[in-house]
């Protein structure tokens, strides 16, 4: 049985490393250029690293980029037996980032990229797992892939149905989402993980804590607010827990929101206390911070421990290394 089943948002990224962000007219040459796991893949590679036991329902197209998609996440012990290859192209993001760790994506994809589709989504699945874990990039790119943002509307409903335990980061389409399809979600979700952008965005509010609070009012048990630098909160069981920014070099922001969730979600399913489960989760998303591009670049194991011994975290450490 597997701990978290994640659906949708199966991506590749093609990050180039540049001085500045692009303007008009300018030229400039690329200063590193990487293809790795992207999206969901982020998420599914941290959470397996910790230890959890990790599988994806997504598609990829019949190119070498889903191929090496797959391998990749054996690799790492990803469960890969749902992920379908369907005719098409794998879905792909160009990541632009700056040497002062700016980021700016775009979008490789057409009316021939492979998703997955509501059929594709098996009661079984989702039976046989504790946690659906689902982006709001599958639901938020409705224009697109109406296919794949019914199949994970349908992946959180069986969910609900089965008791099973619903985590959802909105991401930042959330503000282009339509408002009923996001709150029908939100209303389904146990535990809800956002940046501040986002939570301000559905909530009404720029305050974190208030945020926080209005969000729990439409549903999760449990809302965690991803803040950069400034650290992150975390609403559980009636009361808050917040982390202040750990200092660290910012190379590449990207992926490290889905590291931090990998962790927030590991913690829990671990049983820890709030406070250990948000000081991990801080953690890791600021050591993912640290390195180019996401996927199989994000931090290992090993790594997040010397990194929690470096900043003081002993019963942390303790915990992982059972």
């Amino acid at each position: 049985m597997m701990e978290v089943l994640v659906v949708g948002d199966l991506i590749a990224d093609v990050v180039m490393r540049l001085e500045f962000l692009p303007t008009p007219e300018s030229v400039q040459m690329a200063r590193d250029l990487k293809v790795l796991a992207g999206g969901a893949a982020n998420f599914a590679i941290t959470a397996s690293r910790l230890g959890l036991k990790v599988g994806i329902l997504d598609a990829v197209g019949v190119d070498a980029i889903g191929k090496s998609l797959i391998q990749v996440l054996a690799f790492e012990s990803v469960d890969v037996s749902l992920i379908k290859i369907k005719n098409g192209f794998t879905k792909q993001t160009l990541v632009l980032v700056s040497e002062r760790g700016e980021k700016s994506f775009v979008g490789l994809l057409t009316e021939s990229t492979a998703t997955i589709s509501p059929d594709d989504v098996v009661e079984e699945f989702i039976r046989d797992t504790q946690c659906v874990y689902v982006s709001g990039y599958s639901v938020g790119l409705e224009v697109l892939f109406p296919s794949e943002g019914r199949a994970v509307l349908k992946s959180v409903d069986l969910a609900r149905q089965l008791g099973k335990i619903v985590f959802f980061d909105p991401g930042p389409l959330a503000a282009s989402m339509d408002r009923r399809v996001l709150q029908g979600i939100i209303e389904k979700t146990n535990i809800l993980s956002l940046n501040l952008s986002e939570a301000s965005s559905i909530s009404g509010t720029s305050n974190p804590e208030k945020a926080a609070e209005a969000l729990r009012g439409i549903g999760p048990e449990i809302v965690s607010v991803k803040m950069g630098e400034n650290g992150c909160l975390l609403l559980m069981g009636g009361a808050l827990y917040r982390e202040p920014g750990l200092k660290v070099p910012v190379v590449d922001p990207t992926g490290a929101g889905d590291a931090f969730n990998a962790a927030l979600l590991f913690g829990f399913l671990r049983g820890w206390h709030p406070q250990q489960i948000v000081r991990l989760a801080n953690s890791v998303g600021a050591l993912s911070v640290t390195r180019l591009g996401a996927g199989q670049n994000l931090p290992e194991k090993r790594e997040i421990i010397d990194f929690l011994i470096r900043v003081g975290e002993y019963e942390i450490v303790k915990k992982l290394e059972v």
